[in-house]
């Protein structure tokens, strides 16, 4: 729901092309995290233990460290 209002607000004319297109890029992969989520329990359940994949199930934690950089990159250069 906060992605929907964040992605609703108005923009000024004196934001840089680089932050707005973080800002859109923060929102995508936030709110694209469920299905990273989702896929990768769906992986382990079909799966199981038979020639797991490590990386696909680790796939989760590397969406929100990248979620995490995204939004530390926007906090840097919104705050310009």
């Amino acid at each position: 729901m906060a992605n929907v209002m964040t992605a609703a607000g108005v923009q000024t004319k004196d934001e840089s092309r680089l932050l707005i297109a973080l800002v859109w890029l923060f929102l995508i992969s936030s709110t694209a995290y469920p299905v990273t989520y989702i896929y990768s329990i769906i992986y382990y359940w079909r799966k199981r233990k038979s020639s797991l994949n490590p990386w696909k199930l680790l796939s989760p934690i590397v969406h929100i460290v990248i979620v995490i950089l995204l939004g530390f990159l926007w906090s840097l250069t919104g705050s310009g």
